[in-house]
């Protein structure tokens, strides 16, 4: 994300050596935002998440979870749904 001050990687692309240094490089804070289909499939147990944007199509019973995954540290979380029904 050139010039916003923000640093970004995806976890679902490229290799796997290259899959798990951006995990790696996102728990140690070196980047801030990791772009993932099931962000929280990938074993990330990071207190100090500040938003959670989802995208998908699937039951609404399957998003009641993730706003918790965010904000563990007490501290303000935000969560983006966008919703829609699959057929």
């Amino acid at each position: 994300m050139a010039g916003t001050g923000y640093k970004a990687a995806a976890y679902h692309a490229g290799s796997l050596r290259k899959r798990a240094r951006n995990q790696e490089r996102f728990i140690k804070d070196e980047i801030n935002i990791m772009v993932a289909t099931i962000a929280f499939g990938m074993g990330i147990d990071k207190p100090d998440v500040r938003l959670l944007s989802i995208m998908a199509c699937q039951m609404i019973e399957g998003y009641i979870e993730k706003p918790a995954r965010a904000g563990r540290d007490g501290l303000p979380r935000a969560l983006v749904l966008l919703f829609s029904f699959c057929r």
